[in-house]
């Protein structure tokens, strides 16, 4: 994870995890459309003084919803 302010950068490695569903559904003639939604979290963190000042701290989540259209051959 690469945090960057104010021109000043700081990077680490964070563990996390991924939590994530989705559908798939035939339509006609060889076609699908799916759809799938990810909850991403790898925490929060010490950053460096120097980028994020004493004491500073990171977090990144995020939230993804994918929509997809297949054809099978």
């Amino acid at each position: 994870m690469r945090t960057t302010v104010g021109g000043l950068s700081d990077t680490d490695w964070r563990a996390g995890y991924v939590v994530g569903a989705g559908v798939t559904k035939g339509l006609a003639h060889g076609w699908q459309v799916s759809l799938e939604g990810l909850y991403v979290n790898l925490g929060d963190g010490p950053c460096a003084a120097t980028t994020c000042g004493v004491g500073g701290r990171t977090e990144f989540s995020e939230e993804i919803l994918r929509i997809g259209l297949n054809h099978r051959f």
